[in-house]
């Protein structure tokens, strides 16, 4: 059955595939999986559902109900995993800061009921429809994370490791692109929908490219030995680096604390 799909869909499906588990692979050996929990788990759906996309379209055919279940299921799956593994960036990026990283929680929940009321909305039209607002919804959302992630740590000079920007540029391009191409493809269904899967296949294999030089630069930091300086050095530098950031974080927990019921 699937050798009735054209040469270069099958092709690009096996190349994202092998770069897929080529990461994952790195991840588990590097034993990056605690580090990158979610990201992990994000990877492994894709692969997980690679897998069953291949039984189902064997079994049942690309034309019967359960292989449209499925397929558009299991996408669901994978857009609520991806917008896990974003929520990990920006925890990696600000979590250490208690007052920002409890505003953006906050602004997390909020997108998400904003996202899961648009999805249940224009179901109605189908589910096909429904995941396919969903995943603009959700990537809208994941790319507005990661610009606003990365707006922030260059406004109050927070540092971000190498690994942490390739991973949010990652994540930022992808949903970009997926919103471009899910755009097209809702207008222009008929005409676009075999493209569809090509160009998300090619954008997709790309970010795991981006993600994969993500976990080598984040070995490559760890293996150096650090080399500590006299700590009259840290005791100078260190609050000039921190003060805006802990100014701000300051106001945001004062600020979070007044917003309190008071008993």
């Amino acid at each position: 059955m699937l050798r009735s799909l054209p040469t270069l869909d099958l092709t690009l499906w096996a190349a994202t595939t092998l770069v897929a588990l080529f990461l994952i692979s790195l991840i588990f050996v590097r034993r990056l999986d605690r580090e990158f929990p979610f990201l992990t788990a994000y990877i492994g759906v894709n692969l997980l559902q690679t897998l069953a996309q291949v039984i189902v379209y064997q079994v049942y055919g690309f034309d019967s109900e359960v292989t449209y279940a499925a397929v558009w299921g299991s996408q669901a799956v994978v857009i609520l995993s991806r917008a896990l593994a974003t929520c990990e960036f920006c925890y990696r990026a600000l979590g250490c800061y208690v007052g920002v990283w409890a505003l953006a929680t906050r602004i997390v929940l909020f997108c998400g009921a904003v996202v899961l009321g648009l999805a249940v909305y224009f179901g109605k039209d189908g589910f096909r429809y429904g995941v396919m607002t969903l995943e603009i919804a959700s990537e809208a959302f994941i790319a507005t994370l990661v610009v606003g992630t990365f707006l922030f740590a260059k406004y109050y000079q927070a540092p971000l490791l190498p690994s942490a920007v390739l991973l949010g540029l990652g994540l930022g391009i992808n949903s970009c692109l997926k919103i471009l191409n899910d755009a097209v493809l809702s207008r222009y269904w008929a005409s676009y929908a075999g493209m569809w899967n090509e160009v998300g296949m090619v954008a997709f294999g790309g970010v795991l490219l981006l993600w994969i030089f993500a976990m080598r630069a984040t070995v490559a930091a760890a293996v150096p030995e650090a080399e500590l300086q006299p700590v009259d050095v840290y005791r100078s530098l260190a609050p000039q680096m921190n003060q805006r950031l802990a100014e701000l974080n300051q106001q945001l927990v004062h600020l979070l604390k007044s917003e309190q019921p008071k008993s």
